[in-house]
């Protein structure tokens, strides 16, 4: 395993299991101290902690475009989202859910969270695997093999991808059947998936649109 520079990004280790919920900012030793007691209380090994954590160091210029991006959520919801779900982008997702449509459901099946909202997720976070899913090395995430090959890759297996972002929400208390709208517990459960109140807006706001409501 790398020696890893520890990002701003492992505030919300996206894929872990249970998530773990360090509180960022502060001291950095303070932080790493945090996440590894909550680590621990998860149930996850001292050995495979001392692994990931280990010659961890702050990365100053993972953090300067972590800042850059704060102005993006002062934006108006009506702004950001018309910045984020437009038509062709909706056109895809519903096209994803039909190729993907035996895959999502048994994802549904096994941990309770809607096709809608994973395709609205795996839209936002990566336009479907097409975008910029970035370099950096982070701590590895205990992540779903959906797929059966032995081993979780979150880059190009699409099954690991949406049944690790199912896990998490599941994992959150994400509840099948119920809304997700905000003001509802579901909408706080998609808070250990993005604290931003407008992104999980546009979470629902996109997946109505997959579904024509």
């Amino acid at each position: 395993m790398h020696v890893l520079r520890l990002v701003s990004l492992l505030c919300a280790v996206a894929f872990a299991t249970p998530s773990f919920a360090a509180r960022c900012g502060g001291d950095f030793n303070t932080f790493i101290a945090a996440m590894s007691a909550e680590a621990q209380a998860a149930g996850i090994s001292q050995g495979v902690i001392s692994q990931a954590l280990s010659g961890v160091t702050q990365d100053p210029a993972v953090l300067n475009f972590d800042r850059r991006q704060r102005g993006t959520f002062n934006k108006s919801f009506e702004q950001y989202v018309s910045t984020r779900v437009g038509p062709g982008r909706i056109n895809t997702g519903r096209a994803m859910m039909l190729r993907h449509a035996s895959l999502l459901s048994r994802i549904e099946q096994q941990f309770g969270v809607p096709p809608q909202i994973i395709v609205a997720i795996w839209g936002l976070e990566s336009d479907f695997g097409k975008g910029d899913i970035g370099k950096l090395p982070v701590v590895r995430t205990y992540g779903v093999d959906f797929d059966g090959n032995g081993h979780v890759d979150l880059r190009h297996s699409v099954p690991d991808v949406l049944a690790s972002t199912a896990n998490l929400l599941h994992t959150s208390g994400f509840k099948n059947g119920a809304p997700y709208g905000e003001g509802t517990a579901n909408f706080e459960a998609m808070r250990e998936w993005n604290r931003a109140t407008i992104y999980r807006k546009t979470i629902g706001y996109f997946a109505d649109q997959l579904v024509g409501r």
